[in-house]
């Protein structure tokens, strides 16, 4: 209800998030010689968890949610410039992804003088627009600002009235699916992988908390390729922006590896203490963020930044340490602490250590923190993914989240570290062994030396369960690049849309999954093999022993690969006839060599002998060489084996036309073109 009086001026905003299917869809599951069955796919979008997040005037009436779908709340004004912000989320659970088709309200041109809406979104403050899409399982942070902008005095004509404004969504028709972006929503959400093949997976680890120009450390940016297969599942957990304030009341760490903070007593609205930012990471294992067979299970960390201090008694300040790289920044220590013995920053976490904050002189007793007997210079570390706060009054800076936590300050007049973050597969990563507790956290040995911080061997970084990634970028929340030690200049992160650029993330973290390409080639598991027999002549041993085999003697076809340096001799399953199936015994092949120095492509052998393009799987041996007992026919034979690209429709031929060559090194007549 809106009361438009020259004294209070009341509104009553209903927002409508509303359902409109623009065309139907149905997938079909067949099963051959049984029934046909039909599976209604859902659109199932609406609102969740609205809040008052910020106000200037009067809410007569609590923020209402009906059929999640129809957000309400009434707000009384008295004067011009008082708003309202609303926080909500817009939830898509289904399994189709949506698009915003229009955004109406009911109010006249008059009215819409002098009231005002807008809806941005809370990860880069960017306009709710039309064609705005929402990804199937994807939830948005949205607020809702009410304003009421001129003196509407002389406006006699208004008295009380409602307006509703609503958000019309439609199925998205020309939705990227293969595109699925996580923004923070305060717990894990499901990525089920659709089909097999080639992800880039990226990550934005979240801001510390801050007030003002007096900013919590940027959260990193990690992003890598991983080779994933069909059902595999990922978790993963989006990191939450640190809060704070001034008030003796818990403020709550960023999400997902942040402590809490307090304000003090005697200093409200003079000492403004803040919270780290939550780490943004993927993991095998889901649970409660803090569950340490969860965490021990993250193959990708982006790590948050540490919490800031602000004073408003002589406006000083100690920023957040920015989320580190491979290490985290140490948060900053205010220039005019003129009693720095008492008030200590907490440092920036490492591979294979959580930052810290040294106890002081003057907080250093039982009174003050819920370790007893503790003595001047003693760290207080923080955790394994997540910052601790050992201050019982909890006035301090926590530090980030992350592979390791930031370490929390010691009181006020500094800030907060930043956490550290971990790629499997990056260089100067340090992975911890399947076998670490809680308490009893190990690291590995590889190649005779053991891993730890500083090492440059890719074997120490790669994770236990052996998911790796490749084509790796870590950059910290300053904007530098590290692979095994920390880049010479700031180079800037992608910013979520992936449109431009950004020194290092602001406010809540954000991940995204991107489906690169099919694959094509697995590594093989098993290696085929032939028993040598010498009354055969065509098999692979003969009785002169010229193949160095004895009767009896099996024979092992190739080498079960590594995870690099691939060597002659490698064997691969591929799926060259696009059936999903990579099938070792009629798509085995064989790696030779890289196509080209620095070449994404690599030649290999096919290992089957074919007919007409198909292969054969009966042992045969076709001695296609010279079947018509000429050998320079030799190539004719082999060419016209070869499968054509209706039967390896994956594949596409790297030259359509071959001048072959016969054992003399004669070239035969006209080349021969390849079926294609």
């Amino acid at each position: 209800m809106i009361k438009l009086r020259k004294i209070r001026k009341s509104f009553l905003f209903i927002l409508i998030l509303f359902i409109s299917i623009g065309f139907a869809v149905l997938t079909a599951n067949l099963n051959l010689g049984s029934t046909l069955s039909f599976r209604q796919n859902t659109f199932d979008i609406h609102i969740e968890s609205p809040s008052i997040y910020e106000t200037t005037t009067t809410i007569d009436s609590t923020t209402s949610l009906t059929n999640s779908t129809t957000l309400t709340f009434s707000t009384t004004y008295s004067k011009p410039g008082e708003a309202v912000d609303v926080l909500f989320y817009i939830v898509n659970d289904g399994t189709i992804d949506a698009s915003i088709s229009s955004i109406t309200t009911t109010l006249t041109s008059a009215q819409s003088e002098y009231i005002t809406y807008r809806f941005n979104y809370v990860t880069d403050n960017s306009l709710v627009s039309n064609n705005d899409i929402i990804y199937a399982g994807q939830a948005r942070k949205v607020i809702g600002h009410f304003e009421y902008k001129y003196d509407i005095d002389n406006l006699i004509n208004f008295d009380n009235f409602s307006t509703s404004i609503t958000f019309n969504f439609v199925q998205n028709p020309s939705t990227n699916n293969n595109v699925w972006a996580y923004e923070y929503v305060g717990d894990y959400q499901t990525f089920t992988v659709p089909k097999t093949g080639s992800y880039k997976i990226e990550l934005w680890g979240a801001q510390g908390g801050g007030k003002d120009e007096f900013i919590g450390g940027k959260g990193a940016y990690t992003a890598g390729r991983i080779n994933l297969q069909k059902g595999d599942i990922l978790y993963l957990y989006v990191g939450g922006m640190g809060t704070g304030g001034s008030k003796n009341i818990d403020y709550p760490g960023g999400y997902n590896g942040a402590a809490n903070v307090r304000g003090q007593v005697p200093f409200e609205n003079k000492r403004f203490f803040h919270s780290g930012g939550g780490a943004t990471d993927v993991r095998l294992v889901s649970g409660d963020w803090n569950n340490f067979t969860s965490l021990k299970s993250r193959i990708m960390i982006a790590a948050g930044g540490g919490g800031a201090y602000y004073s408003a008694v002589n406006n000083d300040d100690a920023l957040g340490g920015d989320a580190g790289g491979l290490i985290g920044y140490d948060g900053d220590e205010s220039p005019n602490n003129d009693v720095s013995s008492e008030w200590t920053n907490g440092t920036g976490a490492k591979q294979t250590i959580a930052g810290y904050g040294t106890c002081s002189s003057h907080y250093c007793n039982s009174d003050w923190h819920d370790t007893h007997g503790v003595n001047l210079g003693d760290k207080f570390y923080s955790e394994f993914g997540y910052s601790t706060n050992n201050v019982i009054t909890k006035c301090s800076q926590s530090g980030g989240g992350g592979y390791f936590g930031g370490g929390t300050s010691i009181h006020a007049y500094a800030g907060g570290g930043g956490g550290s973050s971990y790629i499997s597969g990056h260089a100067g990563c340090v992975a911890i062994e399947e076998s670490s507790t809680k308490t009893n956290i190990t690291f590995p040995t590889k190649n005779g030396v053991a891993c730890t911080d500083g090492t440059t061997d890719q074997d120490c970084s790669v994770h236990y369960s052996g998911m790796e990634f490749t084509d790796t970028i870590m950059i910290d929340g300053k904007g530098y690049s590290w692979i095994t030690e920390k880049g010479s200049e700031i180079v800037g992160m992608p910013t979520h849309s992936g449109t431009g650029t950004m020194t290092g993330n602001i406010g809540d973290g954000y991940a995204k999954i991107t489906l690169e390409d099919s694959i094509l080639c697995k590594r093989a598991t098993t290696l085929h093999t032939t028993t040598c027999n010498s009354g055969e002549s065509t098999k692979a041993c003969r009785k002169n022993g010229i193949t160095g085999y004895s009767v009896g003697d099996t024979i092992v076809y190739g080498n079960i690969p590594n995870n690099k340096n691939y060597k002659s001799g490698d064997a691969f399953d591929c799926d060259v006839n696009g059936n999903g199936v990579f099938d070792s015994d009629k798509e085995r092949f064989y790696y030779v060599a890289d196509l080209d120095t620095n070449s994404k492509y690599a030649v290999l052998i096919y290992a089957y002998i074919t007919v007409n393009g198909v292969a054969m799987s009966d042992g045969t041996i076709n001695v296609m060489y010279n079947t018509a007992g000429v050998s320079n026919l030799g190539p004719v034979d082999i060419l016209s084996h070869l499968p054509s690209s209706s039967q390896w429709p994956k594949i596409r031929l790297y030259n359509y036309r071959r001048q072959l060559k016969n054992e003399n090194g004669t070239l035969t007549s006209g080349g021969l073109n390849l079926p294609v």
